[in-house]
């Protein structure tokens, strides 16, 4: 089957975090409008609730998703999510690096490393957070430390992998802070992340951006060209902000 991920293509995706019952997703949808749903519009939700997303997804084309994986294969690992039985569900993408699990739950490159080989294994899509934090930003080291975090990512980021693969940018002390990178920042980040792949690699992958993404400054970030789109935080659960977001990214 084809992927839904298709090189330089925009997508908006939602990152619930640890938020909503299964009561409030449910009330979510029945106001969300349908009619702005695509395969380029995707939610990733506790785990929990997946598979009312799944099924609802059924009739209407978005992709679903799950915001970490395991990097072992399965065993006995208490608590641990394996990349083998999200794919059993069907679902289009974990989404892998994001800072809070770099730093809330010290995940290090070795770690992600094996993840990643774990979400390719089972043929599912991965949505790759890299970003800096303050005091990296003011000591001038954002370049460096997006190197490090894709020095993992260069070798699976071949032309037949490379589908699989889209990018966020999301500079750590920009998330859910209400502070947000000017377009200079993010214009210099992404183009270093390019400039990187395709010297190293030569192939494209979507790159979106995500840091206090809201129906506030959506106008002036969806029209950056070198933004292919956001992963959103808080301003994705609030249905008619999120909605915004999405027709003017999308539309």
């Amino acid at each position: 089957m084809k992927s839904p991920f298709f090189p330089r293509k925009r997508y908006v995706i939602a990152n619930w975090k640890m938020n909503f019952t299964k009561e409030q997703s449910e009330n979510y949808f029945a106001e969300f409008p349908k009619d702005i749903l695509s395969n380029h519009v995707g939610f990733a939700p506790q785990s929990l609730l997946i598979n009312s997303l799944l099924d609802l997804s059924k009739n209407y084309p978005f992709l679903v998703g799950t915001q970490n994986c395991s990097s072992e294969e399965q065993g006995a690992f208490t608590g641990e999510l394996s990349a083998k039985t999200i794919a059993s569900f069907h679902i289009h993408f974990v989404i892998l690096g994001h800072s809070e699990r770099r730093n809330i739950f010290l995940e290090k490159n070795e770690q992600l490393e094996k993840k990643i080989h774990q979400a390719l294994k089972h043929n599912l899509k991965i949505v790759f957070c890299v970003g800096e934090t303050l005091k990296e930003r003011e000591e001038n080291l954002t370049h460096n430390i997006i190197e490090n975090q894709l020095k993992i990512l260069l070798p699976q980021l071949t032309t037949q992998n490379s589908p699989n693969f889209i990018l966020a940018y999301e500079p750590v002390w920009a998330i859910g802070t209400g502070l947000n990178a000017t377009v200079e920042q993010i214009n210099d980040v992404h183009q270093f992340i390019r400039s990187h792949i395709d010297k190293n690699n030569g192939v494209e992958v979507p790159i979106l951006y995500g840091g206090s993404v809201n129906g506030q400054n959506i106008n002036q970030l969806a029209n950056i060209p070198l933004v292919d789109g956001f992963l959103v935080g808080g301003a994705s659960l609030k249905v008619p902000e999120f909605s915004d977001i999405i027709k003017k990214t999308l539309d």
